[in-house]
């Protein structure tokens, strides 16, 4: 095979059965230092320019001296392979520059991915993130970062095409449900809250989200409401009127359906020592002269009121 590394053509695009073996080059010195393998070389080597910060491996040290110079990598695309076969023809082109004496960054042999580390350095490297992800500076600063950040339509639209019917392994589902059970959050602070309140103001769930979440909450017992919980949902009701198109939907759906004597009793314990308002009064005093009015009549003469 030639020595030659053949230029970007607009033909090399990324597919579901193809990939690119690329290398990296120096453009002070044109060697190349890097082999590697992506879907998308382009913005694997966006990728490999920002997480040089760390300056963790000897590729990243080597990056950071170019970008003293205002200078970075050049990149280069050697093959576009099966998808079935990237590892061996990573490997070899890894050897072959070996071979040539080219200075390589490459910490693996290749056409291993990430699998070459150690569960010891595995488990170091988790046990690391998972500690500088509770501190508050690492969220601090994380937030900082992408304040003032907006995606565009197209790269929205790109992120939801790619996640959409994708689906987990059973495997990985079980592994988070397990990490995640027992685990309480830190309840959100008063300016959180009210910027989600804000954010859900009038937004109307489309048919389907709303079966889903349906069907998620079927046979679900809910627990209990604590007293606080009663207190801030009161408190958010009080002075709010609801619409008559609600109060259709809700007459409709209790329709025929017994109240239990526990209900009876909240019902009567809510309304103990509450005043009704002059409005609530003048509609109670109003219904109650439409009912004297209509037993004065026979059924069959009884006019509708």
């Amino acid at each position: 095979m030639s020595d030659t590394i053949p230029q970007d053509t607009p033909q090399d695009k990324p597919s579901p059965t193809n990939t690119f073996i690329y290398a990296l080059r120096d453009p002070r010195t044109n060697e190349i230092r890097y082999i590697g393998k992506s879907n998308d070389p382009q913005h694997r080597l966006k990728v490999h320019i920002r997480e040089s910060k760390a300056s963790k491996t000897h590729k990243d040290r080597w990056i950071n001296q170019l970008k003293e110079c205002d200078l970075k990598p050049i990149l280069d695309i050697i093959e576009k392979v099966s998808i079935n076969e990237w590892q061996e023809r990573e490997s070899y082109w890894i050897q072959h520059y070996l071979s040539q004496n080219a200075p390589l960054t490459n910490e693996a042999p290749g056409g291993m991915g990430v699998t070459w580390q150690s569960p010891e350095m595995r488990a170091k490297i988790s046990s690391g993130v998972g500690k500088a992800r509770d501190t508050t500076d690492w969220r601090k600063k994380l937030s900082d970062a992408n304040k003032g950040k907006h995606l565009s339509d197209e790269t929205k639209a790109k992120m939801s095409a790619t996640t959409k019917g994708r689906k987990r392994p059973p495997e990985v589902v079980r592994k988070i449900a397990e990490k995640l059970k027992g685990r309480k959050g830190t309840p959100p602070t008063p300016e959180v809250r009210a910027k989600l309140s804000e954010a859900h103001k009038g937004r109307v769930k489309s048919p389907e989200e709303c079966e889903n979440i349906s069907k998620g909450k079927k046979g679900v017992k809910r627990k209990p409401f604590t007293e606080e919980a009663r207190r801030n949902m009161a408190n958010a009701s009080r002075g709010r009127k609801q619409s008559a198109e609600t109060i259709a939907k809700r007459a409709a759906s209790r329709k025929g359906r017994p109240m239990s004597e526990e209900g009876r009793r909240n019902i009567g314990n809510a309304s103990r020592g509450r005043i009704p308002s002059a409005e609530a009064r003048a509609n109670m005093s109003a219904a109650q002269k439409r009912r004297n009015t209509m037993k004065k009549f026979p059924p069959s003469d009884a006019p509708t009121l």
